[in-house]
């Protein structure tokens, strides 16, 4: 078994996009629920190698503010303008993040948010993806396997990343279906198909 090494990354933002559930919409606050982090790996893109490797976030090592900004995309580049709300009352349910974004009330008549808030309530738009700063994590090489944190973790034909400690900075609001164990949270019946995407 190769010797663990525990690495930091200060600076690097990852983004996760997943799935929402209609049901969970509230029009009177213009809400919805969602899980917004899993156990489930997924494939990204290491800048550090520039390869795709697999990573698993550690649900008990995330980090979230009592809110954080609620964008239409993870280009911050346009300031302010991107900013469709805000995404508070996140809280660990095993191994698995909820929390709860609000798309705001536009006081100028924002078409674009107001757009915006009429896909999601409409089902249009029905992923989200988070916004999370690596802080520490594992790298286990392709096909070897490591014990991190009292659990043995194999890596498949790339390297497996177990993060188990990250931040995050921001929700976003996506058209794409991602995560196949996050979707936005429905009051009853039975989640809806799902699927998943990383990107970096």
């Amino acid at each position: 078994m190769p010797q663990l090494l525990e690495q930091t990354q200060q600076r690097d933002m990852t983004c996760r996009e997943l799935t929402l559930r209609s049901d969970s919409i509230n029009e009177q606050d213009r809400s919805f629920e969602a899980v917004v982090a899993t156990e489930t790996p997924a494939i990204v893109f290491d800048m550090r190698s520039f390869e795709l490797i697999d990573e698993i976030l550690i649900a008990k090592g995330g980090q979230f503010p009592n809110q954080v900004p609620l964008l239409d995309d993870h280009q911050r580049s346009s300031g302010i303008n991107s900013v469709m709300g805000s995404a508070n009352n996140f809280r660990l349910q095993g191994s698995q993040w909820v929390g709860r974004g609000v798309i705001g009330v536009s006081a100028d008549g924002n078409i674009h948010r107001e757009q915006t808030w009429l896909d999601v309530r409409n089902g249009h738009v029905n992923a989200v993806s988070i916004g999370y700063q690596v802080i520490n994590f594992v790298d286990i090489p392709a096909g070897q396997s490591q014990e991190v944190n009292g659990k043995i973790y194999k890596a498949g034909e790339r390297t497996l990343r177990i993060t188990s400690q990250w931040r995050v900075h921001e929700l976003s609001l996506t058209p794409i279906p991602a995560d196949k164990e996050a979707l936005i949270r429905k009051q009853q019946g039975t989640p809806p198909a799902k699927t998943r995407r990383f990107f970096r």
